[in-house]
């Protein structure tokens, strides 16, 4: 496909051996899950990399590209992070500030269970967060490049044996 930003001489062409069938695409495409039980081990700073490289492959609006990565695995940092997100959640619960969503239904018994238990029902003990960024004055385009990153990592992430989930 031609374009002003990517004009056909400038491409680089896919190999035959990349190019897969409709039904391997189809079977990979529907065993995406989502993980919510982490094993204990770590990942190699090497594996989120490529990860990260995949992930920046991404189409992004009007090419506009500009998606940046924070990779948090300090355990610490983590246990603070699912506990800000809970009084977050609980504020805009009782504040009504997101009445009527299907996410209040969601959300309010996730958080009375972290409550009751110290359980991290939000995170999930996961030992990676990856949080995923655009300029601020991308507004909407930004936020929806974030998401197809994100979606690109988590597809990528089953073929390196890791499980994720995201919001």
């Amino acid at each position: 496909m031609n374009s002003i930003r990517t004009p056909l001489q400038k491409q680089i062409a896919i190999k035959k051996e990349y190019i897969i069938d409709s039904d391997p695409a189809a079977g990979f495409l529907r065993s995406r899950r989502s993980v919510r039980s982490f094993q204990k081990k770590g990942v190699s700073r090497d594996t989120v990399s490529e990860l990260l490289d995949i992930a920046g492959f991404a189409p992004t609006a009007c090419n506009s590209q500009g998606i940046s990565y924070q990779v948090i695995d300090n355990p610490d940092t983590l246990h603070q992070i699912t506990s800000v997100i809970a009084d977050w959640a609980e504020h805009s619960i009782e504040t009504g500030s997101l009445k009527n969503s299907l996410w209040v239904q969601n959300t309010a018994s996730t958080i009375a269970q972290y409550r009751k238990d110290g359980k991290d029902t939000i995170l999930r003990d996961a030992p990676y967060l990856i949080v995923a960024t655009a300029k601020k004055e991308q507004k909407t385009l930004g936020r929806d490049n974030t998401h197809f990153s994100l979606v690109y990592a988590q597809l990528y992430a089953q073929t390196l044996g890791l499980g994720s989930c995201w919001s």
